[in-house]
């Protein structure tokens, strides 16, 4: 069965008319060929895979758990279907869950990238840090970066609940929860020497790199085109969502993608 709309023909879907775009944290995101979606398989899903169990949130998250868990599921699983390297794929999770926030929200989503710092444990002191420290100075570039989303005082990473694959992947001797990252900006710790609480964060955004990094974004029609497939594919909750995707190529290929739902251990 063939979808009633493809994402060449509808312009309101597509990332070129977003402002925010941008280069994967990876380059292995970025497939050789562009793709398009050319058909949903299997029955449609109700609901995400919910955790078993959930902290308690300092503050109203700007969006359910059960949206931001699904949003998470239809992106990873679109970059796990082109052996993306997508523990490392924080500008295509920013700017993927911004369009998303945008067009189905409504939201004013920002894709923004810097330094960034979690503490993912308190007795243990672990603290995921994407920056360098020059003379005690913190700095990002376009090798040492992270990248998240602002949006109504809020920052979004719905990349957090792949932050254990990515202490695995960058070699860490410690692995973070799965969890759920919402923040009000206002909370976040003033320095990255002063985080005391597991969900502590500092942010150090870095406008010239975010520039960069989303001119280059631009560049690859086929990062945009995976993007487009991540808004095809979504539905905002409680509509249901197809479970399996097929994609093809323009060299006739079909890939099949099925829905990677993650359930998270609570919220930072």
């Amino acid at each position: 069965m063939r979808l009633s709309r493809s994402l060449e023909s509808h312009e309101h879907d597509r990332i070129q008319a977003a402002p925010h775009p941008h280069s994967f944290c990876e380059s292995r995101c970025a497939p050789k060929r562009q793709s398009r979606i050319v058909a949903g398989h299997g029955r449609s899903l109700a609901r995400s895979a919910l955790p078993a169990k959930t902290n308690p949130m300092k503050t109203k998250p700007l969006i359910p758990l059960l949206d931001y868990l699904r949003i998470h599921a239809v992106i990873r699983s679109v970059l796990d279907s082109v052996d993306a390297h997508t523990a490392h794929a924080c500008m295509f999770f920013s700017i993927a869950g911004a369009a998303i926030l945008r067009e189905f929200y409504k939201k004013d989503a920002v894709q923004l990238a810097g330094a960034a710092f979690f503490l993912v444990n308190k007795q243990q002191r672990n603290v995921i840090s994407f920056a360098t420290l020059t003379e005690g100075q913190v700095q990002s570039s376009d090798t040492s970066f992270h990248a998240w989303i602002q949006c109504d005082e809020y920052v979004i990473d719905f990349m957090a609940p792949m932050f254990p694959e990515a202490c695995t992947s960058a070699g860490h001797p410690f692995i973070a929860p799965r969890r759920m990252f919402q923040k009000k900006w206002a909370d976040m710790a003033p320095s990255h020497e002063h985080l005391d609480q597991e969900g502590d964060f500092h942010l150090v955004p870095n406008p010239e790199l975010t520039v960069n990094l989303r001119q280059s974004f631009l560049k690859k029609p086929a990062g945009a085109d995976l993007v487009n497939v991540c808004l095809h594919w979504y539905r905002k909750p409680p509509k249901s969502i197809l479970p399996e995707l097929r994609m093809q190529n323009d060299l006739g290929e079909v890939t099949r993608i099925k829905l990677n739902n993650s359930a998270v251990s609570g919220t930072w």
